[in-house]
């Protein structure tokens, strides 16, 4: 789990999209292993860590920490 669950893409995304763009022509693509190298060095860097929340009904959410993400604003 990362700091963005809702904006990234599982793996078999990233490789559908690879080869939907593969197949449009274009070139120079980075791998998948290469997308999440940099993600998670993105990642790291902003500092934002999730923590997983059981909710009442039994539903899992990913909370960052409101004071990191302001700190990493300004």
């Amino acid at each position: 789990m990362n700091a963005f669950p809702r904006s990234v893409f599982s793996e078999p995304e990233l490789e559908a999209t690879l080869w939907f763009t593969s197949k449009c022509g274009v070139q120079d693509l980075p791998t998948v292993r290469q997308v999440k190298s940099h993600r998670d060095a993105i990642l790291e860097k902003c500092g934002v860590t999730p923590r997983m929340v059981e909710g009442k009904l039994g539903h899992w959410f990913a909370l960052n920490d409101f004071e990191k993400i302001v700190a990493h604003v300004g």
